[in-house]
């Protein structure tokens, strides 16, 4: 179970748009499916109350919303890492070359 974890949290920081782009998409569809059956039933004219349905479109499509923006967080979040871990290495690489030429002179 710890491994499927590891899996998961790789797999979200190093693709985070195909994982919150696919939960993005799945939440709109199934959000969109209570809108379409009321305009399909109010064309057809028969009564009735969809307060309830149109409510958990609207928080559907909210959460749909919420994917795609932690999306775009996400794949900032990894890209700000990315770059952190150049500028480390750079650091490093340019200690080292500090190092070897303060050693060649002595």
């Amino acid at each position: 179970m710890k491994s499927a974890a590891a899996i998961i949290r790789s797999y979200l920081m190093y693709k985070p748009y195909s994982f919150f782009g696919t939960l993005g998409g799945l939440l709109a569809l199934l959000g969109l499916i209570p809108f379409i059956r009321y305009l399909t039933v109010s064309a057809l004219g028969l009564p009735g109350e969809f307060i309830q349905s149109l409510l958990l479109g609207v928080s559907l499509l909210t959460a749909s919303l919420l994917a795609f923006a932690l999306g775009v967080i996400a794949d900032l979040i990894r890209i700000n890492r990315q770059l952190i871990e150049d500028g480390l290495a750079l650091q490093k690489a340019h200690q080292e070359v500090q190092s070897l030429t303060a050693d060649a002179l002595e």
